[in-house]
C-alpha cells in the first residue's frame, strides 16, 4: 500500500478543477456470460486454463444404464458386477516459498507478499516479468515512437558557470548517498526532458483531432512544467558535484506524427499508459521521495514535482474523457486498457489507480 495516499485525492481535485469529474460507469465489455448449469464457474481471478474441470461435467466410469432404457432380455441374465475403483488421491504440492526475481506472469505466480512486475516501456506491457517485494513503478510520460521509448544522452554544458553554492542542508560531497542521488537525478533530468517532446507531440495530435483550445492550453502548460523540471534537476546534478550537463539531441522528437482514422485510438492508448497511469505513479514516487529525503531543499524539489505530476495525471484523465466523448468508438479501447492495467500491475498500483480509473 502506498503511504502517499494524498496523490489520488490531489489528482481528483485537479480533475474537478478541469471540470472532468463524472459518475463511474461500468464498462459493458467486462461482463461475462453466466456459466453452464452443470459446471462450476471458475474464479475470475484465475486463468481459465488452470481451472480444474467440474466433477459433475465429466462422465463417470461407473454410471449404470437406466432400467427404463435397458432391453427386456437383461432381466433373464445374471446381474453384472460393476467393479468400482477407489478415487486416486493426488498429492497436493506445498506452495513454494516466494522468491524475489522469479519469472512470473501474474501476482499468483509470485505468492504473497510479492507482486509480479511486468516490463513496461510506456507503450506495452511484456508478457512476463519478475517477482518484486518493493513498489512496482512504471512512471512518467515517456517519449514513445513506434513502441520504443526514447531519451537523449547527457552532454557536458560548454562554457557553463560554476554551480551555485547552496547552503543549509545540502548533501556534503563526501556523503555516501551522493553517488546514488546523482544517478537518480541524472536519469530523472533526461526523463523530464523526453517528456517535453511527448507533450509537444500530444499537443500537435490534439490539434489534428480538433481538440478545444482549453485542452491545448492545459497540455502546453504541462509541457512548460516538464521544461522546468528538467532544468531544475540538471541544476541539482551540478550542485551535487555531477558537473554541468545538458540534454543532447533527441531525433525521435521529430518523428512523423500519427494520422488517419485510428489516430484517436492510438492517442487514447498513449495518454492512458503514459499519462493516467505513468503520471500518477510518477507523482506517487516523487511524493515518497520527498517524505524520505533528509535534505529539505531536495525534499521541496520532489514535492513540487509530485504536485505537478498529479496535475498532469488529472489532465490525462480529462483528455481521455474528451476523446471518448468525441469519438464514440473508443469505449472498447478504454475497456481493453483498463483490463490490461489490472492484469499487469501489482496490488499497490491497482489500489492507487482504481479511484481514478472510475472517472473514465
Amino acid at each position: 500500500m502506498w503511504t502517499s495516499s494524498r496523490i489520488p485525492t490531489l489528482v481528483l481535485v485537479n480533475l474537478a478543477i478541469l471540470g472532468g469529474c463524472k459518475e463511474p460507469e461500468t464498462p459493458a465489455a467486462v461482463e461475462l456470460p453466466p456459466p453452464p448449469a452443470t459446471a462450476t464457474s471458475p474464479s475470475p481471478e484465475m486463468p481459465l486454463a488452470t481451472s480444474a474441470p467440474s466433477a459433475s461435467a465429466a462422465p463417470s466410469a461407473n454410471t449404470v444404464p437406466s432400467a427404463m432404457t435397458a432391453p427386456t432380455t437383461v432381466a433373464t441374465t445374471a446381474p453384472t458386477t460393476v467393479a468400482t475403483t477407489a478415487p486416486t488421491t493426488q498429492a497436493v504440492a506445498k506452495p513454494s516459498k516466494p522468491v524475489v526475481g522469479k519469472t512470473c506472469r501474474t501476482d499468483a505466480d509470485c505468492g504473497p507478499p510479492l507482486s509480479c512486475a511486468l516490463g513496461f516501456n510506456g507503450a506495452t506491457f511484456s508478457k512476463t516479468g519478475t517477482c518484486q517485494a518493493g513498489p512496482i513503478i512504471y512512471e512518467g510520460r515517456p517519449l514513445v515512437v513506434d513502441g520504443e521509448v526514447h531519451v537523449a544522452r547527457a552532454e557536458p554544458e560548454r562554457g557553463a558557470a560554476p554551480a551555485e553554492d547552496v547552503e543549509g542542508g545540502l548533501l556534503e560531497a563526501t556523503d555516501e548517498r551522493v553517488p546514488a542521488a546523482l544517478a537518480r537525478l541524472r536519469a530523472a533530468a533526461l526523463e523530464e526532458h523526453a517528456s517535453v517532446a511527448a507533450f509537444a507531440r500530444t499537443v500537435a495530435e490534439l490539434v489534428a483531432l480538433g481538440a478545444p483550445t482549453w485542452l491545448l492550453a492545459e497540455t502546453a502548460r504541462a509541457l512548460a512544467d516538464e521544461v522546468r523540471h528538467a532544468s531544475d534537476t540538471f541544476a541539482w546534478v551540478a550542485r551535487l558535484g555531477g558537473g554541468a550537463l545538458r540534454p543532447g539531441p533527441l531525433e525521435a522528437a521529430a518523428a512523423p506524427l500519427r494520422a488517419g482514422p485510428r489516430a484517436a485510438e492510438a492517442l487514447y492508448r498513449d495518454v492512458f499508459r503514459g499519462g493516467a497511469v505513468g503520471e500518477t505513479l510518477a507523482a506517487a514516487r516523487a511524493d515518497e521521495a520527498s517524505r524520505a529525503e533528509t535534505d529539505p531543499r531536495l525534499a521541496e524539489l520532489y514535492r513540487g514535482v509530485a504536485d505537478d505530476e498529479a496535475r498532469h495525471a488529472a489532465l490525462a484523465l480529462r483528455t481521455l474523457q474528451w476523446l471518448r466523448e468525441t469519438f464514440a468508438d473508443l469505449t472498447h479501447v478504454r475497456d481493453e486498457e483498463i483490463a490490461a492495467f489490472r492484469r499487469g500491475q501489482g496490488v499497490r498500483e491497482r489500489d492507487l489507480l482504481e479511484p481514478l480509473l472510475a472517472t473514465l
